[in-house]
């Protein structure tokens, strides 16, 4: 459940980083439309803006990739204490087994000698 709810938020947080670089990349864009070439070297600023808008693709894919990865560990973990929540109640059941098993072979013991106990009472000696 806790491990569910870290996810829903980290979810969020990367939803809203990802919304907001959108933005300011539409933003960029949107401004450098408007922009002339006066000599000052526009064409590089535009260069590196498309750069940064590209660099922004790989940023999200990134992010996308992660969070596929984060899911995937997620799941191993929740499926590896379920296991171990398995073995543990094995555990216990062998437990609870060997300690029945060690009654029944005391109680046993206990049998025989008494069976042996009888057998000498009503043997003779010569």
């Amino acid at each position: 459940m806790k491990n569910e709810q870290e996810k829903s938020n980290n979810r969020l947080y990367i939803g809203i980083v990802i919304v907001a670089l959108a933005f300011c990349a539409a933003y960029f864009l949107r401004s450098c439309g408007n922009i002339y070439d006066n000599g000052a070297g526009i064409d590089n600023v535009r260069g590196g803006i498309k750069q940064s808008v590209q660099s922004n693709r790989e940023l999200q894919d990134g992010i996308g990739n992660a969070t596929e990865t984060v899911d995937r560990l997620a799941d191993v973990l929740d499926r590896s204490e379920t296991t171990v929540d398995a073995a543990k109640g094995t555990a216990e059941s062998l437990d609870r087994n060997l300690e029945t098993a060690a009654d029944a072979i005391t109680k046993c013991q206990r049998i025989v000698d008494r069976i042996k106990q009888r057998n000498e009472e009503r043997t003779p000696e010569p």
